[in-house]
């Protein structure tokens, strides 16, 4: 036993050796089957060459920066590779283009926002809520009692979502760190889905014994419980339809805001004429005390505040870039798109297009009545 222990001993320089050219082959074969399969490839969009196992992911570090270089390079659509994952980015494809993909109708090519992923499937996300919902017939026609935890958790949502469902499967299970975080994400998410719909079992148990305290309430979680309650439940929303409803306005629908609030201030800011016409319109509408309550009769004549707010989003777009996944084969502007084939919709580009001066701080080219807008 011992001798035989000794003739497979690996740590011998000939069979370090040995081992050095196995790898050094069957690397080989993978980089020349990698190059092969791509430069083969039936559906092919122009892009930077990916490197076999990262892809493009090291031409990521300033996303903004190289997609305005790439777009220069490649022109209105190009391709990247994430891992050995294709991406096609569309950025100015002119305006049906851009709308037939970006549409939410359930009837689109383009419904899905993430690619399938067995994960998501296995925590039971792909059939509730809008982000992750890969089913249309599932679309979903508060007060939360906030914890550190709870906070914590829903803050993470977006990071584990997009994790498990961007970043290649073999590289999450089988790199330490990688898999690390991936327990990490898959915990984050099945924990916030469970206190989710812990807090609304218990919203709805309240409502079913008539609580005053709770009816009383008009938070966005009240309303959907009660509904579910008072009609039938084979036309109202399941719970877990409600949880992913309530997680994804916790989470799109607080930071973007205040992200978009934080843009407004610095253009104001740095435009103290155009500060100056939206203190005049707030005065002319509300009257001197510019701080009272108001209507939404009064918003209705603040068309010069919503063209503040349009221009800044137009220039400072809070989600820069929008994900779509083709539910099947297409041809786009001679792109061949294959189904499961991860979009991504350049928005801020698309914001500069057709505008002259598209840089410049100016919302009087929201002004114009027509559909057409002031391009000027």
């Amino acid at each position: 036993m011992e001798h035989f222990a000794k003739s497979i001993d690996i740590t011998t320089p000939s069979t370090k050796s040995n081992w050095t050219v196995i790898i050094c082959f069957f690397l080989t074969l993978y980089i020349t089957r990698f190059y092969y399969r791509y430069f083969t490839r039936p559906d092919k969009c122009p892009g930077p060459i990916p490197l076999p196992l990262v892809g493009n992911l090291f031409q990521l570090q300033r996303i903004e920066k190289i997609h305005h270089k790439l777009h220069q390079r490649y022109g209105d659509i190009f391709e990247m590779y994430m891992g050995s994952e294709r991406y096609v980015f569309f950025n100015r494809g002119g305006g049906d283009l851009f709308d037939k993909i970006a549409s939410n109708s359930t009837k689109s090519k383009y419904f899905n926002r993430l690619p399938k992923s067995e994960n998501l499937e296995n925590l039971g996300l792909e059939k509730s809520g809008i982000v992750v919902n890969r089913d249309p017939s599932k679309l979903p026609a508060s007060q939360i009692k906030h914890s550190e935890g709870f906070n914590k958790n829903i803050m993470d949502w977006p990071i584990s979502l997009f994790y498990i469902a961007w970043i290649p499967s073999w590289i999450r299970h089988y790199v330490p760190v990688f898999s690390h975080f991936d327990r990490k994400c898959k915990n984050n998410l099945m924990w916030l889905k469970n206190e989710m719909e812990s807090i609304i079992t218990r919203t709805r148990n309240e409502i079913n014994d008539n609580n005053e305290k709770v009816l009383a309430k008009n938070d966005l979680l009240t309303l959907l419980m009660t509904e579910t309650v008072k009609n039938d439940k084979t036309a109202s929303p399941s719970i877990e339809e409600i949880s992913e409803t309530i997680i994804e306005v916790c989470v799109t629908g607080t930071d973007k805001i205040a992200a978009t609030f934080c843009f407004l201030i610095y253009c104001l800011d740095r435009n103290p004429h155009i500060k100056e016409e939206l203190l005049r319109e707030f005065k002319n509408v509300l009257g001197e005390d510019i701080c009272r309550s108001f209507t939404y009769a009064d918003l209705e004549k603040m068309r010069y505040c919503e063209a503040v707010v349009k221009e800044t989003l137009r220039l400072m777009p809070t989600v820069p870039f929008i994900p779509k996944v083709a539910n099947e084969d297409d041809e786009i502007n001679q792109c061949k798109i294959k189904a499961e084939t991860t979009i991504w919709l350049n928005v801020q580009q698309a914001h500069l297009a057709d505008w002259y001066n598209p840089t410049e701080f100016n919302p009087s080219r929201f002004l114009n009545d027509s559909s057409e807008n002031d391009k000027s």
